[in-house]
């Protein structure tokens, strides 16, 4: 599929078929939304935009049973381009319950959630650490929809999730990481 194609057709999807994502699909999904892609002036280049080349956002992959994955919650290591398992539980009852959209939870076949790092822009940044966090959010989201249609999968941002329960899931602090955005995905339903 062409760039153009790919912007032209981009589409929220709010519910997926059962098929799980493949493997070889949700590495792509990750390498080209917020992977590594070789070396640019000197430095490793993304494929987003970072103030300062920090990138102070992390992506974690929440996998239900019955996925291509073991089910589980996933740290995905850009330079490394590999998952680390963080947890071995998915209850998609609890992402049920920690969203404000359960129903789009209950169709998904894996999630997605951008946690920002803030002490990883903090330092450079101070006080605009936390707004160079949300424009990366906005490049990364805007690359996952673009890379999900070009792989024929189905993507929507969710920002209504209550963040207590959310960091728990992560097992992130709430203070220091952030979650951001959550996206669900699945295989179009066709």
């Amino acid at each position: 599929m062409s760039v153009d194609d790919a912007i032209r057709t981009r589409r929220s999807h709010r519910s997926f078929a059962r098929d799980p994502v493949s493997l070889a699909a949700l590495a792509t999904v990750l390498q080209r939304s917020y992977g590594t892609h070789g070396q640019g002036d000197g430095t490793i280049a993304r494929a987003v935009p970072s103030g300062g080349g920090l990138h102070p956002l992390d992506v974690y992959v929440l996998q239900f049973s019955g996925g291509a994955l073991p089910e589980g919650v996933y740290h995905y290591h850009a330079g490394a381009h590999a998952l680390q398992r963080v947890g071995v539980r998915c209850d998609r009852r609890e992402l049920e319950a920690a969203s404000i959209y359960p129903d789009i939870i209950a169709s998904a076949t894996v999630l997605l959630a951008l946690v920002a790092d803030m002490p990883r822009t903090r330092a450079k940044y101070g006080e605009r650490a936390y707004r160079l966090a949300l424009l990366e959010a906005g490049h990364v989201s805007q690359n996952l929809y673009l890379v999900a249609r070009a792989l024929g999968l189905g993507i929507v941002a969710l920002d209504g999730f209550y963040d207590d329960r959310l960091h728990a899931i992560l097992d992130v602090d709430g203070v220091a990481q952030i979650a951001l955005m959550l996206f669900a995905m699945g295989r179009l339903d066709v």
